[in-house]
């Protein structure tokens, strides 16, 4: 029989430390994500872990109240990038974005992959470096010639990069951030490794176009999500402020659908206003939602 898989339940926010105030799904017990089962346990019971999602009641942020060990989710893990050859597009228009705006000299990746990202910065001669947790998928970085060192992120791992490689002046972490169980000691982690004059990208799902798009199977493992810009930056406004880390641009990325790419100015950031899908029961609705924000 497999191995159980250990887990854990919050009781108050990991990022901020508030209560938890509402219940905003309950999607019952699951299996693990891309926990495949093999041929010869396909008799066994899969071990369940409950997916509930809820709402910070201080910093609003929505999460799941229960946590698997990143360590048996991410050490030897299946997904891979670059099958995706929209995604991997988004990763080359994205880079030659950066590299026009920003001319970067070393850029850090945290969870990158198999090197769908990076492989473009490698192309056009920028030196850098991908971090990602899985050996398996790191070695097929390795393979495209991207450098990355194996291992979870946070301030330790920062401290480390810094003292052999030096500091970053841009680091994208893209799709990481609602898997980190430790955000404050992931972000951080940034702030330190992070050139004073460096930027630093951050992708992350968006509450609202989850509502309006009934995409709650992209609820899973350990995922947090917040409804907007200004919410996250209000989440990790202790690390935030102690950092000194200003908001400087804001993009959302409907990388799936057919709807444009919507884009603010940091300055005045605005929600986009997403309808409520009508075949979606949620325990919190779109206006409860909104209210838990004013």
């Amino acid at each position: 029989m497999s191995a159980p898989v250990s887990w854990r339940k919050l009781h108050q926010c990991r990022v901020c430390g508030g209560s938890f105030s509402t219940l905003f799904c309950d999607l019952g017990a699951q299996p693990l994500a891309n926990s495949y089962v093999l041929k010869d346990a396909v008799h066994e019971i899969e071990q369940r872990i409950p997916l509930r999602v809820i709402v910070c009641g201080q910093c609003r942020l929505v999460q799941l109240e229960h946590l698997a060990s990143s360590e048996a989710i991410f050490s030897d893990y299946p997904y891979l990038s670059s099958v995706s050859s929209s995604f991997v597009e988004h990763a080359g228009r994205f880079s030659r974005e950066q590299i026009r705006r920003n001319a970067p000299r070393f850029v850090v990746e945290l969870a990158s992959n198999d090197g769908y990202l990076l492989q473009h910065f490698v192309r056009a001669g920028i030196r850098c470096l991908g971090v990602e947790p899985a050996k398996n998928v790191a070695a097929l970085a390795e393979a495209k010639g991207v450098p990355t060192q194996v291992g979870f992120f946070g301030l330790r791992m920062a401290t480390e990069i810094v003292a052999r490689e030096g500091q970053a002046d841009l680091i994208i972490a893209n799709n990481v951030l609602a898997h980190v169980p430790d955000v404050n000691d992931f972000v951080a982690g940034i702030a330190c490794l992070l050139a004073p004059d460096g930027k630093a990208s951050l992708e992350f799902p968006h509450l609202l176009t989850l509502m309006a798009g009934a995409q709650f199977d992209t609820t899973f493992c350990c995922v947090a999500r917040s409804r907007s810009p200004t919410a996250i930056l209000t989440s990790f406004n202790p690390v935030v402020c102690s950092c000194a880390v200003s908001l400087i641009d804001v993009m959302i990325w409907l990388i799936s659908w057919t709807w444009p790419t919507k884009r603010f100015n940091a300055s005045s950031v605005e929600e986009t206003r997403l309808a409520p899908s009508a075949t979606v029961d949620v325990a919190l609705s779109m206006s409860d939602l909104m209210s838990l924000a004013d």
